[in-house]
């Protein structure tokens, strides 16, 4: 899809994913089981899910929506796009999809407001402010102002650090990690019978506890795959200082 696909044309299949997921929580009330098991597991369901907390349509167009900056990745890499290029064009994306965030909630406020009383409520709970919703633009525009900011830091300035290079590991191991994480941070509370259970406290322990865990378990990947060498931060570092040096 990604191969074939322009980014116009990724653009509107994104847009109807998401419309046809609103559509199909507001106006697709199953009255079997079994259906409203497949409705959660395709588009998500009204109510706190049963069994699929990341339904396949909406998640996938939020996972399209980062070949956009895979792509102009991929042109920086090839030397036909600039990295300050890219910079400006992710901080100006982000304000755009900022105000459309604020937009697109407003819309929501006055719609409840002209038309909740008359309306199904089935509609306003499936538009609610949400990750998959009005507030995606606003979670993505936060994304693209922070790699604004880490590229601007190591590949304008050539400032790359013990930190950014313990970041790194988790990003250039991103699907394990992504996989990975659900088991050490989901599916292991659950099963010490911690899942709703966590105060403040808890939540930073097993913050804290799980980036740890995270980490040395995605380090280690990437050595058995011969990602990373044994002196990998002199090594990407190298890498940055020759990088600015011909910028």
């Amino acid at each position: 899809m990604l191969l074939c696909l322009g980014p116009p044309a990724r653009a509107v299949i994104i847009a109807a994913m998401l419309l046809s997921t609103l559509v199909a929580r507001a106006f697709v009330i199953p009255s079997e089981a079994w259906i409203l098991i497949l409705q959660e597991a395709i588009f998500g369901g009204l109510e706190l899910p049963s069994y699929f907390w990341f339904p396949l349509v909406p998640w996938l167009a939020i996972f399209l929506t980062g070949s956009f900056v895979g792509q102009a990745l991929a042109r920086v890499r090839q030397g036909t796009l600039e990295a300050s290029t890219l910079i400006h064009q992710m901080n100006r994306a982000g304000l755009g999809l900022a105000f459309l965030g604020l937009f697109l909630t407003a819309c929501y406020k006055l719609l409840k407001i002209s038309f909740g009383a008359v309306w199904s409520p089935d509609v306003f709970l499936a538009a609610y402010p949400a990750q998959t919703t009005t507030l995606l633009p606003g979670y993505l525009a936060v994304l693209l102002w922070v790699f604004a900011a880490l590229m601007q830091r190591i590949d304008i300035s050539g400032r790359y650090d013990r930190l950014m290079w313990l970041l790194s590991i988790s990003g250039r191991t991103s699907l394990f990690t992504y996989v990975v994480q659900f088991a050490v941070v989901e599916s292991a509370p659950a099963l010490l019978g911690l899942k709703g259970t966590l105060g403040i406290s808890g939540f930073l322990t097993l913050f804290a506890t799980g980036q740890i865990t995270m980490w040395f378990l995605a380090h280690a990947y990437g050595r058995t795959r011969g990602w990373f060498p044994r002196d990998d931060y002199a090594e990407s570092l190298k890498v940055v200082k020759a990088r600015c040096a011909a910028a």
